[in-house]
């Protein structure tokens, strides 16, 4: 079941449904986009290399949650699976882990993998992400973006963009459950609300939307564990007069993961979100400023160690048009951040209380040239209580060849703050978990940032006809990677049963500290081809990746995860107005971790159906995994879901 499946269903899959949709239907080609410039404008024209998954295609294809709708995306890696730590999905842009891409939701980033205990972050931030019945749509950036963005948008940005409050009162209600075929699997439920209208017409409106989410433990070794999830928030708009506005959300979120040792492993994590922001937006003349103060509070409890993270932010930015050809961004960033920690978490000598503070100023400017070309010009100077301070440049080209082609390319800078404890050096963390005679994560007072560049041209073509097509090549070269070194290790590795390695007067098997010590080179290829109608959509995509190591301990070698070939075919076809069906194909390509273990290829299809009951109600259904392939951990490192089945209703009022 590898490439050659993949190629044969999605060649069936093409040739029926074009001869079922040979009737072309003149489309509206124009989306609008945000997140690449900071302000509205059409993708073709924005300043990078980005993808949009609309609200139109989360309820088309029954997805779960976020990580399950950018799976489709050329270039993005969504790997996950049992057999691993609690949160364990995590999101590769172009190669690069979670760690190195920026989250938002409506323009305002999302982070707290710090406050989690030594990895069991991992997915952190998709996990807290709004629940698909109230985003409009999702914006990819694929690329560095620190230069309007900051740290952390060194792979680029994920930005979920959250529904406006309604004029009128409407809301949706969604319930579903995933039944699997292996009966030692376990099943999930799910249901999803939004509500949204006007208190006061035309002046103040209340959105309020959540989920809850429960999954039962697998009943063998390596598998899923039993996790409930449940998220609310509230968003209030008052529209002063109409110059004014202002926005005031709060969401809290709650995740439990439990899992046995002789099934999915002995693992507890509790984690509790608190988040609330206040924005303000002003159009003075023929400019508009926005400004907005955030604050996340994060806790974790595993059990035996409880952290806490706290990030405040302010942002102020403001988009002026000059003349005919400019638009300017301009602004100023303030983030300060705080962890928390009980005191038996670290073994250092210092407060496990650590906290830093880091501001930025920022220009961004798009010229055109001409009607059919423009040049986009930004500049960030950041500046760290720890690090001091970081140019982060950025040079954008688009040109319009024609109506059909455009032609994008730039150069960008990326940057990324060591984590907190990883920058002090009286922290001294467990580093394989709770159990006697483990190793220990010291952190390094000399640590760099970790830096990227990344050079890219694409090419996209855009057919009145519903014809579109791309290819994209990129470089990235990644340098001062923070990975933990050995700078001590017991005799033997520990297997005489005598700890050699003292800290803080006590011995342990091994210590580890984090050091800058790794490049790598990385580069690929990014090519679809889609087409749309009224009845008929389809869309093939390919990602050639191709990686290097240049020092450390794994040089010369691929990094982890990230497949040189990977395969996404999606089909939609409306039969009539009321039933809509969908199929998707996915291969990934073989992949390397830690170093030289192979992890084979695989492909897997799924297919379902939409049925629109009414006018306020409609069912779905669907095959995950339709063939059965078998994904377990001996032979892929992970444990994926065999053949299920999911089965929903909506409601819309």
């Amino acid at each position: 079941m590898n490439i050659k499946i993949a190629t044969s269903v999605a060649s069936l899959l093409l040739a029926q449904n074009l001869i079922l949709a040979n009737e072309t239907t003149k489309l509206d080609n124009v989306q609008v986009v945000t997140t690449a410039s900071g302000y509205a404008q059409d993708i073709v024209d924005a300043p990078a290399s980005i993808n949009v998954i609309t609200a139109k295609d989360l309820e088309g294809k029954s997805y779960r949650d976020v990580s399950d709708a950018l799976q489709d995306i050329p270039g993005i890696t969504v790997e996950g699976g049992g057999g691993g730590r609690p949160e364990s999905t995590q999101i590769y842009i172009r190669g690069m882990s979670e760690k190195y891409t920026l989250f938002m939701v409506d323009g305002k980033p999302q982070g707290s993998s710090q406050a989690y205990y030594n990895g069991f972050g991992n997915s952190n931030e998709i996990g807290w992400m709004p629940p698909l019945s109230s985003i409009e749509r999702i914006e990819v950036i694929k690329g560095p973006m620190s230069s309007l963005y900051g740290s952390s948008a060194v792979g680029g940005v994920i930005n979920i963009i959250t529904k406006k409050v309604n004029n009128e009162w409407t809301g949706s209600l969604s319930l579903d459950t995933v039944l699997q075929e292996n009966q030692d699997a376990g099943d999930s439920r799910q249901y999803r609300y939004y509500l949204s209208g006007p208190i006061i017409k035309d002046k103040l409106g209340l959105s309020v939307y959540g989920s809850m989410f429960k999954r039962d433990e697998d009943n063998f070794k390596d598998g899923f564990r039993k996790k409930e999830k449940y998220d609310n928030s509230a968003k209030l708009n008052w529209k002063v007069n109409d110059s004014n506005s202002l926005e005031l959300i709060y969401g809290k979120a709650k995740q439990k993961n439990l899992g046995t040792i002789d099934k999915s492993g002995a693992t507890h994590l509790d984690n509790e979100r608190d988040n609330i922001s206040l924005t303000h937006e002003v159009d003075w003349l023929n400019n508009n400023t926005t400004t907005y103060y955030t604050r996340e509070d994060v806790k974790i409890d595993n059990g035996m160690n409880h952290s806490e993270y706290i990030r405040d932010t302010f942002n102020t930015k403001t988009v002026m048009p000059i003349l005919d050809n400019n638009t300017v961004t301009f602004g100023l960033d303030y983030k300060k951040e705080e962890t928390k920690h009980a005191k038996n978490r670290f073994h250092g000598k210092a407060n496990a209380n650590l906290e830093r503070w880091q501001g930025a100023a920022f220009l961004e400017d798009e010229w055109f040239v001409t009607n059919d070309w423009s040049i986009t010009t930004g500049f960030r100077y950041d500046e760290n209580e720890h690090y001091g301070g970081e140019f982060i440049p950025r040079l954008y080209n688009v040109y319009k060849i024609n109506e059909q082609f455009t032609l994008k390319g730039g150069v960008s800078k990326g940057y990324v703050a060591p984590e907190l404890k990883q920058a002090d050096p009286s922290i001294a963390e467990h580093s394989m978990g709770n159990t006697p005679r483990q190793r220990l994560d010291i952190g390094n007072y000399d640590l760099k940032p970790e830096s990227s560049i990344n050079y890219e041209l694409a090419l996209l073509y855009n057919h009145e006809s519903g014809f579109d097509a791309g290819i994209t090549a990129y470089h990235t070269r990644f340098k001062d990677k923070i990975e933990k070194q050995r700078i001590c290790e017991s005799t033997q590795g520990g297997k005489t049963g005598i700890d050699e390695c003292e800290y803080n007067g006590q011995m342990w098997q091994g210590i580890n500290e984090y050091t800058n010590v790794s490049s790598a080179d990385l580069q690929g290829l990014e090519t679809s081809i889609g087409y749309k109608n009224d009845i008929f959509k389809v869309n093939l995509n390919h990602t050639y990746s191709d990686s290097e190591q240049k020092s450390g301990k794994n040089k010369g070698k691929a990094l982890n995860n990230l497949p040189k070939h990977m395969v996404n075919l999606g089909v939609d076809y409306t039969i009539n107005k009321y039933i809509n069906s969908w199929a998707k194909v996915k291969y990934k390509g073989k992949t390397v971790e830690d170093g030289d273990k192979q992890i084979s290829a695989y492909t897997l299809v799924d297919l379902g159906i939409n049925y629109k009951s009414s006018k306020y109600s409609s069912f779905y259904a669907g095959v995950y995994n339709l063939f059965d392939k078998q994904i377990d951990k001996s032979e892929y490192g992970k444990t994926l879901d065999g053949r299920r089945y999911n089965i929903g209703m909506k409601l819309d009022f």
